[in-house]
């Protein structure tokens, strides 16, 4: 099952990192859009700066 932090009984982020996060997925959906990085390229690179 796929989850949306909407779904989550979590305190919400902040809405600068909100936003922040927002603008992190455009540019990784416009990289894999125009097949210069991959989905699992993407999701490697953002794991480095989620991941404790």
């Amino acid at each position: 099952m796929e989850e949306s932090a909407e779904d989550l009984d979590l305190d919400r982020l902040p809405a600068v990192v909100e936003t922040y996060f927002a603008q992190e997925r455009a540019w990784h959906r416009l990289l894999r859009g125009t097949g210069l990085q991959d989905e699992t390229a993407s999701r490697a690179e953002l794991a480095r700066w989620v991941q404790q």
